[in-house]
């Protein structure tokens, strides 16, 4: 038997000797080392940090570390190591396990020591150890040419571990949790109903939830059913709810936490039953809708919880950000999805060069489908749907803004810049033809109408007493000067077209020049003729009486009547008799009165385009 394996018997009597004590100290020591590396792995246990303390110089704080051996390596003091014995720009500080004899004495027989001195050894390596099991390496230093230290390397430091097949954490009031290797290498089994982690978590490697092996970095798979805490009692509720069949439930619970461990669209069943969560009263009531018709159980009865949510993230707050069910939706700002990807008081963006692809027909529709939607048809096809106006608007959707396109759901008409579009077609800019127009009468025009160049002169009616504005663009030609700082013709005077005709011109020379008569006669040679005058007038007359007669005044109407003599001042004219009228001879050339040589016409103005 080894010594490792004997200790001493203490007994009443006997005498204990110096390999007695030894054998004591052997056995103590081969059994705390057997324990280390039974219960740890090698490596430092604290301490032990590098610093760097000057030229040449690296200094160790106290620490401990066990080695592959068992054996505790305890320095409890700094220790400074000096490198300057060594040339490497590079070098690896370790410490191992090291003892040596001390308090020499001696006789005349020979010397002996009476102690032994057991400590670590701190050393400077300029290659990595042969055995890092048994000198452990604490770090490597890198010096400067001024072997001063620039920096320090912590990476090939190993830290010991507790090695223990189960660990178990027992609580009066509840099952124990435990934690124990499994068959797989590595592998760490954990068994506890619920685990809290305060803290932060890195995983290098996967994480898998439900299912013994992961395939995915994260690999999710629904849980089974889970025992609910305490009992409840169901009860028939008045109204229908969203469950399949048989109405409503009511469910009471007694030592239950309904509020804290249960979701809204989460499966309970209790007996035969089977029921969807539809509200969550506190703690110890339930809204259910039922999936079947079977009969509830009577009195308090257990029950058993399938959550809907496989996975779900929240704010601080609580507020969901992510979640997955175990019908496959995935609700983004809600934790009760309606349908694949649910997007709930946010919006969707896509970034430059990516698309919404549909593999064969697809809608995007708001509200109900029938009257709000967007249909996009695999043969490339394209309709709108909509009970109102469609308008699309590219640049800020906001009041600010006239839509770019307009289709009015009432009338049917288009707008182009506009919101409220006033016929089939009204656009709000320039439009750019291509190609060209087709009129009712099928006639096509493909080219604009020439626009009229600068120095043009037309013709623009303005009613006497309208205030309609002067044509944008031009001026009138009344002998003012251009003032309009963009027209090429500024400072030059404009004809005075004022109360002129348009008349024709056989040459460009005449262009501009003036000329005829408002007014004209004309020159006729009169032939004999005779005038007629019929005339009426007063005439009044008195007769003085004679020795025949007395004096007579006659009336005014009886000597109109009567016959009587005018005579005529124009010498060629016959002298009349009672009964004639005169006879002109002829052959005299006369003049007629003048007359006008203006024919039917219209006021119009003359503007001339100024730019």
């Amino acid at each position: 038997m080894s010594p490792g394996n004997q200790r001493p018997l203490f007994l009443p009597g006997a005498l204990l000797q110096a390999e007695d004590l030894s054998l004591q100290q052997e056995y103590q020591l081969t059994q705390d080392r057997t324990a280390n590396q039974g219960l740890h792995t090698w490596g430092i246990t604290e301490g032990l940090e590098l610093r760097a303390s000057g030229t040449n110089l690296v200094s160790v704080n106290a620490g401990m570390a066990l080695d592959s051996l068992g054996r505790q390596l305890v320095l409890s003091a700094p220790v400074t190591v000096d490198l300057q014995a060594l040339a490497e720009s590079e070098l690896y500080i370790t410490v191992r396990y090291d003892e040596a004899p001390v308090s020499q004495v001696g006789d005349a027989q020979g010397t002996w020591f009476l102690r032994t001195r057991v400590a670590p050894r701190v050393r400077a390596l300029a290659a990595p150890p042969d055995d890092a099991s048994v000198e452990l390496v604490l770090g490597s230093v890198t010096l400067s040419v001024y072997r001063e230290v620039v920096a320090i390397d912590v990476d090939a430091r190993r830290y010991s571990s507790l090695v223990v097949g189960t660990l178990a954490f027992t609580n009066p009031t509840t099952s124990p949790a435990r934690l124990w290797a499994g068959p797989e290498a590595g592998a760490l089994h954990v068994e506890a109903p619920k685990i809290n982690l305060l803290g932060s978590a890195a995983i290098q490697g996967a994480l898998g939830v439900g299912v013994g092996v992961p395939t995915a970095g994260l690999d999710v798979v629904g849980a089974g059913q889970s025992v609910g805490r305490g009992s409840l009692v169901l009860t028939e509720a008045p109204s229908a709810g969203r469950g399949l069949q048989g109405g409503r439930l009511t469910a009471y619970g007694n030592g239950t936490a309904f509020s804290t461990e249960l979701r809204v669209g989460d499966v309970l069943r209790a007996g035969a039953v089977q029921a969807i969560i539809e509200e969550i009263h506190g703690a110890n009531v339930l809204t259910l809708g039922r999936l079947g018709d079977d009969a509830a159980p009577g009195g308090e009865t257990p029950f058993q919880i399938q959550t809907r949510l496989l996975a779900r993230i929240a704010q601080g707050n609580g507020q969901p950000v992510l979640a997955v069910t175990a019908e496959g939706r995935v609700g983004i700002g809600t934790e009760t999805p309606e349908a694949s990807v649910h997007v709930a008081h946010g919006d969707v963006r896509l970034d430059g060069g990516a698309a919404v692809r549909f593999l064969g027909g697809g809608q995007i529709w708001s509200g109900d489908p029938s009257a709000h939607a967007i249909t996009f048809l695999s043969t490339g096809g394209l309709t709108l749907r909509d009970t109102g106006d469609l308008l699309l608007t590219s640049g800020a959707p906001d009041a600010t803004h006239a839509p770019t396109l307009t289709v009015s759901g009432g009338r049917g008409f288009v707008g182009i810049g506009t919101r409220v579009p006033v016929d089939a077609l009204t656009v709000n800019g320039i439009i750019d033809a291509t190609g060209g127009l087709i009129f009712p009468d099928g006639s096509e025009q493909t080219v604009a109408v020439v626009p009229i160049p600068i120095g043009t002169i037309v013709d623009a009616w303005r009613p006497p007493d309208s205030s309609q504005v002067i044509l944008e663009g031009f001026q009138i030609c009344d002998g003012s000067t251009v003032t309009h700082p963009d027209s090429p013709l500024v400072g030059q005077r404009l004809p005075d077209l004022r109360d002129l005709f348009v008349r024709s011109v056989s040459s460009y020379e005449e262009i501009g020049t003036t000329g005829g008569e408002e007014e004209h006669t004309h020159d006729v040679v009169l032939q004999v003729h005779t005038h007629s005058i019929h005339h009426q007038h007063d005439i009044q007359a008195q007769f003085d009486p004679t020795p025949q007669n007395s004096g007579t005044i006659l009336s005014q109407k009886k000597l109109a009547l009567a016959e009587h003599i005018h005579k005529l001042d124009n010498a060629l004219t016959l002298p009349p008799t009672p009964t004639e009228s005169s006879e002109y001879v002829g052959g005299e050339a006369v003049q007629t009165q003048k007359a006008s040589a203006v024919p039917p016409f219209m006021s119009l103005l003359k503007l001339m385009r100024i730019i």
